[in-house]
């Protein structure tokens, strides 16, 4: 990997308390490599500066939200005390692990190596951040730069440790922040340092221990994942992004023939998804067993076609049209071809605040097998219906209806992609410009809606996605069974997301609570009042 400390780091990742670990080669060090040419290309461009601007400022202003609660605004001495700390962060070699404590709260330690000049920086700010937010500084400022000290708050029991060993900088941040940098300082010690740095495997990686992060929140432990590593290098115009999704049980091996209704798959086309035997990953989506309580289906596909629609009357484009579907074979028996278990599960999804809105009217008709769920205003119209190809029965979805030509099939390469591979269980490929358009309107469309605000022009995030749309091509991702319980990622892409990842990426960004999650904005969904007309 990217950094190690020493053998005895090895057996990190089977530690008890582990939720999750990086490693980070550092900006000025991928700069200096070969490869990863279009996301050098769109971090130096101009487009990208204010962008890079605002997350420092977030970042440097995430622990006053963290203390004083969620869209807290921070005080702006501490934001100018954290920004260069958080500009070396990106700029610099990092190693860092989180861990949970036995008071279910969590510990964040951190490594970095810096110049001098920037460590004399750290020790100055960290001092003066830690002092402004009351905690108990041992020693004191006044008694200089020492390489080692200790911050406490006495309000929330949290410690800070800071030690200094050679180039590197040792922090830990909580309520057991002494455990972990004290074992890192007696390696230290000991003779170990960290390792010259290996560019050939990753230039970042994440390990997340999700079974630890989910008992931590009181979760079942025996039906979540267990564990997800991920890691990007750059290859040319691209990145190539790797790692492994590990299960707490085997998956199902059974490998059915796929089933696509090619007929309804027209050109052009601008994504096409398959996956098939991933239900232990589709059932962690929040709604999906409501949504399917005969069971998520064992394999899909889904496309989507060209959304940007040219106004005639206009130079600019017109409203885009949604024009993403998805299908899955059902079985031949009258339940199973049936929408009906999905409309009582897509009710139970929405619940009775949104069905009884009166602008939200879900409606089926069983002539047609079909139901629709119409929203005011109309901008897209959500159905489900029940379609036959070739003796099966399907059921097919989308955000609008579809007009049918059988004129524009798709290139038999394109299901080639998926029939001759029998290890796998997830194959997406996408031409990022045009998914991250539909994605940027959707997600705005879906915030008007629903009252939770729109990425908009004032926002320097609004132009750096459009110009990302200039920017990006191809983007292909596939998921491969490599053991009975685990599952191999593989991505080639230009910034290491795919469209939709980088749209709520800037939504996230976008928010107010950033970079923490706000659960009530999220899982809290109602249609803002309107305001009746006054007579007159």
């Amino acid at each position: 990997m990217l950094i190690a400390l020493s053998a005895a780091r090895a057996n990190d990742a089977a530690s008890p308390t582990l939720l999750g670990s990086w490693h980070y080669q550092g900006a000025a060090i991928i700069r200096s490599e070969e490869g990863g040419d279009a996301l050098k290309r769109i971090l130096s461009a101009k487009e990208t500066a204010p962008v890079r601007d605002l997350v420092i400022a977030k970042l440097a202003g995430a622990p006053d939200q963290l203390f004083y609660g969620l869209g807290a605004q921070a005080l702006d001495t501490r934001v100018k005390l954290l920004s260069p700390i958080i500009s070396d962060m990106i700029e610099h070699v990092s190693y860092g692990e989180i861990h949970a404590t036995a008071a279910s709260s969590i510990n964040v330690s951190l490594a970095i190596k810096l110049p001098a000049d920037r460590q004399s920086n750290w020790n100055i700010n960290l001092r003066r951040y830690v002092a402004s937010l009351g905690w108990e500084l041992s020693p004191p400022l006044s008694q200089g730069l020492t390489s080692e000290w200790d911050a406490t708050s006495q309000n929330s029991g949290f410690l800070m440790r800071y030690i200094k060993k050679d180039d590197w900088l040792l922090i830990s941040v909580g309520s057991d922040a002494l455990t972990q940098i004290l074992e890192w300082s007696r390696d230290f010690n000991n003779g170990a340092v960290f390792h010259s740095l290996q560019t050939a495997d990753s230039w970042w990686s994440l390990h997340a221990k999700l079974d630890t992060l989910s008992q931590l929140f009181g979760g079942n432990t025996q039906k979540s994942l267990k564990s997800i590593t991920l890691k990007s290098i750059g290859d040319g115009e691209y990145l190539r992004s790797g790692g492994h999704i590990q299960f707490s049980q085997a998956m199902d091996d059974s490998i059915s023939d796929w089933m696509i209704p090619t007929n309804r798959i027209q050109e052009p086309v601008v994504s096409f998804s398959a996956q098939r035997n991933l239900q232990p990953l589709l059932t962690q989506i929040p709604g999906m067993r409501k949504l399917f309580p005969q069971g998520v289906p064992k394999q899909s596909v889904a496309w989507s076609r060209p959304s940007r629609v040219q106004n005639t009357r206009a130079a600019q484009d017109a409203a885009p049209m949604y024009l993403t579907y998805a299908t899955w074979p059902v079985g031949g028996n009258s339940n199973a071809k049936s929408v009906q278990s999905i409309q009582g599960g897509l009710a139970d999804v929405l619940g009775t605040n949104l069905l009884n809105s009166g602008r939200m009217l879900l409606s089926s008709n069983q002539l047609l097998n079909a139901l629709s769920l119409k929203i005011r205003p109309a901008f897209i119209q959500p159905f489900v219906q029940g379609i036959e190809y070739a003796g099966e029965n399907y059921h097919m979805a989308g955000l609008t209806y579809m007009i049918l030509n059988r004129t524009n099939p798709p290139p038999p390469s394109l299901f080639g992609q998926i029939t001759k591979h029998p290890r796998l269980r997830y194959y997406h490929w996408e031409r990022s410009d045009e998914k991250l358009f539909q994605y940027r309107n959707l997600i705005n469309l879906v915030g008007f809606l629903f009252g939770k605000g729109q990425l908009l022009q004032d926002s320097p995030l609004f132009a750096w996605t459009q110009f990302l749309e200039e920017q990006l091509g191809n983007t292909v991702t596939q998921l491969l069974r490599k053991e009975d319980d685990i599952l191999e990622i593989q991505r080639k892409s230009q910034l290491g997301l795919n469209a939709f990842e980088i749209a709520l990426l800037a939504r996230w960004i976008h928010s107010e609570s950033f970079p923490w999650i706000d659960l009530e904005e999220i899982t809290h969904w109602e249609f803002p009042a309107t305001p009746k007309p006054a007579l007159k």
